[in-house]
């Protein structure tokens, strides 16, 4: 896996992960982890995958700014950034 993110190419296949913590910091690593290789997404692309992967993660009873700042709060606790690409989700890419 190491050898092809560093020669550049995507990677075929996720190490297998068993990552603690809330449904919402799952709900998190599985949006991340649609992101593409090479690509960007906006966080607030990120945030309505969150929304519709989790129903804890309602922005309506949240408050969608509540969610964004949740959301983001897990993208920074990553523990395993290189394989959860939480370098992909961008807040300047609109």
């Amino acid at each position: 896996w190491l050898n092809a993110y560093f020669a550049g190419r995507p990677p075929l296949w996720i190490p297998p992960l068993h990552l603690d913590g809330s449904e919402l910091d799952h709900a998190v690593s599985v949006a991340l982890l649609e992101i593409p290789f090479g690509a960007r997404a906006a966080v607030d692309a990120v945030v309505g995958r969150v929304a519709a992967l989790s129903p804890l993660a309602n922005p309506d009873r949240e408050g969608g700014r509540a969610l964004r700042q949740m959301v983001e709060r897990s993208i920074a606790r990553n523990p395993v950034a290189i394989i959860v690409p939480a370098h992909r989700a961008d807040a300047d890419v609109e």
